[in-house]
């Protein structure tokens, strides 16, 4: 199907008119969907670290047992973190600055789905895939986070773009077949999740290099490409990281069942990709994310019968790459989903228009245009409506005015513990401690109450409470309906709200945040946030 038929002018028209809609979707819901988030906290500090003081080390948090967050924080994309940075650094530290930046990784992630959609199939699809991808929900939402997943994606369709150059040039230099490999190895300086993408570009081009192609020569270049940026990669990370530190990550994010050995691990990582298959293809929209699954088994059927090169490959690259991810990895998040998003647009839209050019030729092309753009219309609109529905139902209030009444509650000058997802408010003119500082010194002060839950830790807790709040000396406490980036309201919660209101007195309260239950059960800025004076 080519665009460049009858009517294209129109459907060029209607292209403009609902990227226009998106944007102004986006930008009327990026101060109220969702709320900010704790992890929003940490990548920012981060970055304003770089800024302040050259290292990547997040001020959120204490180094020492038993999180032993790292001054290095091996685990931040070092592009990521340094985009954010330039970013904050021209808008301002401010919450809204941040989520600018994720909106700039998820229209550039976007236009590279588009350029791929117009080398494999053509200018209608290219436009078609990249605004399928743009309006998913999971894309929606991860664009309105300030988190690396929107520009991980653009990273990994970069390389995407790589390789697809590679394949269909004629004869490629030496330099630019090793500029693909680097770029294959670039999306982990993003996020160390996009490693397993790494392993399926590697694994994927040099196979169709050296095996199909017999272009072993090209396949070396790649695969050396793909080491030297590796070996960039390691060296950016690991020069200064605590290896106490580096056992306690590995242990969290890919070994669960470390106590089984690493094949139990494995398989109770594959157990529960299921579950986050269930989340991103139904949870996350309902039905309408059903059309991305089902694009995604058509394309991948489709791109390993077609006998072409650049399909094949990206579905192999997917393919290893959701396994790596499935075996090696435990976090779920469904913001993951937006990494191999693209390339099930991409196959998917691929194999309808294979359909429908092989079933319909009997039909002017005219025709096929126009159904082909009323299908793709009808999901754009289902996925555009169903954006609009999940921002409105989980909308929350003005945060920035929830962050002016927070600055008249706690004056200058004094120190306060609250949430992370404060810190925007508060880190400016005040000494900010973030309620990681209180777990972490609160286990560090009483090792049998370490993990502080649990119905027979409350004798023991009420001393250790004492004594961390001596140590941290907070002028200010804010406290809500959870503690830190964790779910509650728990023991530890109860146990510190007890403490706090015996020795503080309340100066004032910030209305809840989230509007209906749908909303408050998924963050702790549900509830009304209480201010407590402890001094003076």
């Amino acid at each position: 199907m080519k665009l460049l038929a009858p009517g294209s002018g129109l459907l060029g028209s209607g292209v403009l008119a609902f990227a226009a809609c998106t944007l102004l979707l986006f930008a009327a819901t990026i101060g109220t969907y969702p709320l900010p988030t704790c992890d929003e906290s940490i990548y920012a500090s981060s970055a304003v670290a770089l800024l302040e003081h050259g290292d990547f080390g997040v001020t959120l948090f204490p180094a020492g047992d038993p999180f032993l967050r790292d001054k290095n924080m091996v685990q931040f994309g070092r592009a990521y973190i340094a985009s954010l940075a330039a970013v904050l650094r021209v808008g301002g530290i401010a919450w809204l600055s941040a989520r600018a930046h994720a909106m700039l990784g998820w229209l550039l992630a976007a236009g590279l789905a588009a350029w791929l959609g117009v080398q494999l199939h053509g200018r209608w699809a290219g436009f078609s895939v990249a605004l399928l991808f743009a309006s998913n929900t999971k894309a929606f939402l991860t664009a309105h986070l300030a988190r690396p997943e929107s520009w991980t994606a653009a990273s990994i369709l970069l390389a995407a773009c790589a390789a697809v150059w590679l394949l269909r040039a004629r004869a490629p230099h030496a330099a630019g077949i090793w500029l693909a490999g680097a770029l294959a190895a670039w999306p982990a300086d993003f996020h160390g999740l996009a490693l397993v993408f790494t392993l399926g570009f590697g694994v994927a081009v040099t196979a169709e290099l050296g095996l199909r192609r017999y272009a072993w020569r090209s396949a070396i270049l790649y695969a050396g490409g793909l080491a030297s940026g590796l070996a960039m990669w390691g060296w950016l990370h690991w020069p200064g990281s605590d290896p106490r530190f580096m056992q306690q990550l590995t242990a969290f994010n890919y070994s669960p069942a470390a106590a089984g050995g690493a094949v139990a691990a494995s398989i109770t990582n594959f157990n529960s990709l299921a579950v986050w298959g269930r989340s991103v293809f139904w949870t996350s929209a309902g039905p309408i994310s059903l059309v991305e699954a089902a694009l995604a088994v058509i394309g991948l059927a489709w791109a390993w019968r077609s006998g072409s090169a650049a399909p094949r490959v990206l579905a192999t690259t997917a393919v290893i790459a959701l396994l790596a991810y499935g075996f090696a990895v435990s976090q779920r998040l469904v913001q993951y989903g937006v990494l191999w998003s693209p390339f099930w647009y991409l196959l998917g839209v691929g194999a309808v228009i294979d359909a429908a050019n092989s079933v319909g030729g009997r039909f002017p092309i005219e025709q096929r245009v126009l159904a082909g753009t009323a299908l793709v219309a009808t999901l754009l609109l289902a996925q555009l409506f169903a954006a609009g529905w999940l921002s409105y139902r989980y909308r929350g209030g003005n945060y920035r005015e929830m962050e002016s009444k927070l600055r008249t509650l706690v004056p200058a000058g004094a120190r306060v513990l609250a949430d992370p997802v404060w810190w925007w408010a508060l880190r400016d003119g005040r000494t900010f401690l973030s309620e990681e500082y209180f777990i972490v010194t609160l286990q560090t002060q009483h090792a049998a109450v370490r993990d502080f839950l649990g119905a027979d830790s409350q004798l023991q807790t009420v001393p250790a409470l004492v004594r961390t709040l001596e140590l941290l000396r907070p002028d200010y406490v804010a406290l809500d309906n959870a503690l830190a980036c964790q779910d509650g309201p728990g023991e530890q919660t109860r146990a510190l709200e007890e403490l706090v209101r015996a020795r503080c007195r309340p100066t004032g309260t910030i209305a809840g945040a989230w509007l209906g239950d749908a909303g408050k059960s998924i963050s702790q800025l549900a509830q009304q946030t209480t201010v407590y004076a402890c001094s003076g």
